[in-house]
Order: C-alpha cells, then sequence, then structure tokens
C-alpha cells in the first residue's frame, strides 16, 4: 500500500512538471495602419524644470511614441511644424512631531505639443501628477522620495496624454 501511494504521487508529480509551456510571442502590430500626418520638430523647450528633465530625454520618449506609426518625423518643412513646450515641478512637505514625521511629495509634468500647418495651429496638451506619502515612527518607516524612475514616469505619462490627444485629433 505504501508503494502504490509513493507510485501515484511520483505519477502526479512528473506529469505537473513535465508540462512544457510554450513561450507567448506576442506581436504588436503598429496602433495606425498609416501615418496620419507628417511632422518636422522645429523646437523642445523647457519651462520651469524642478525634474530636471532634459530636452534630450522628450526627444527620446517621443520616438518610443512614434513607433505606433501614427505620425512620422520628417526634416522637411512639408508637413506640420511642430514646437513642444513642457513644465515640471516639484513640491515637497514634512510635517514632524515627537515621535513621528510625516513626509509628503508631488511631482508634476506638464507637455504641450503644437503642429502649425499654414495659418492653423493645433495645441495638445497632457499632464500627470504623482504623490507620494511617507510616514516614520521612531525612525521607522518609509520616506516619500521623488527617484529618477518616478521623474521619468511622470514626464513620460504627460508626454502620452498630449500625444494621444493628438492622435484623437487627426483621426476625426
Amino acid at each position: 500500500m505504501k508503494h502504490y501511494f509513493f507510485s501515484i504521487l511520483a505519477l502526479f508529480f512528473a506529469f505537473g512538471c513535465a508540462q512544457i509551456q510554450s513561450p507567448q510571442i506576442t506581436q504588436t502590430e503598429p496602433k495606425c495602419p498609416a501615418p496620419l500626418a507628417k511632422i518636422h520638430i522645429e523646437s523642445i523647450k523647457a519651462g520651469q524644470n524642478d525634474l530636471n528633465i532634459a530636452p534630450d530625454q522628450i526627444k527620446k520618449l517621443l520616438d518610443e511614441n512614434l513607433k505606433d506609426n501614427c505620425f512620422v518625423l520628417e526634416d522637411s518643412d512639408d508637413g506640420y511644424i511642430g514646437n513642444i513646450s513642457y513644465s515640471t515641478s516639484l513640491k515637497s512637505s514634512s510635517e514632524e512631531k515627537i515621535a513621528s514625521s510625516k513626509q509628503q511629495s508631488q511631482a508634476t509634468s506638464e507637455v504641450k505639443i503644437s503642429l502649425k500647418k499654414g495659418g492653423i495651429t493645433r495645441t495638445f496638451s497632457g499632464k500627470s501628477n504623482i504623490e507620494l506619502s511617507g510616514k516614520k515612527i521612531l525612525s521607522i518607516g518609509s520616506n516619500a522620495n521623488i527617484t529618477p524612475e518616478i521623474k521619468n514616469e511622470s514626464i513620460s505619462k504627460a508626454l502620452k496624454a498630449a500625444y494621444e490627444s493628438a492622435i484623437k485629433s487627426f483621426e476625426q
């Protein structure tokens, strides 16, 4: 009886471990079958920039968004002339008591994409706001520090929102 039980257990174990799962390969298709517009980026300018986001980082994020084939960048002035402006802000506050402290940080990013062709200018904007809270009791707990990853996420979400707004406008 004991051997019978171990045989069944070994059989279940062998069949459970022997299942080979095939890797899931997903191929993303472009969001747009054909480009909606051709754009020449004339400038990328920062306003208030508390998060220290470089214009090169905005260009890199834009290139990532352009992989969906909805807009095409080109050096000629045949299409739309694009200007991107952005601003970021960082606000922090803390409250300290005898045995505890509370800290809050807020990273805000706003991106505006202006596309001009002829006498018509189309402006699209996106905004992102990330809030962190931390609490310590007797110096044990968490801080509300804005990390480089959070800064990147904030500006990325704001640019994505402005970009998606532009796509919706051109699709109509």
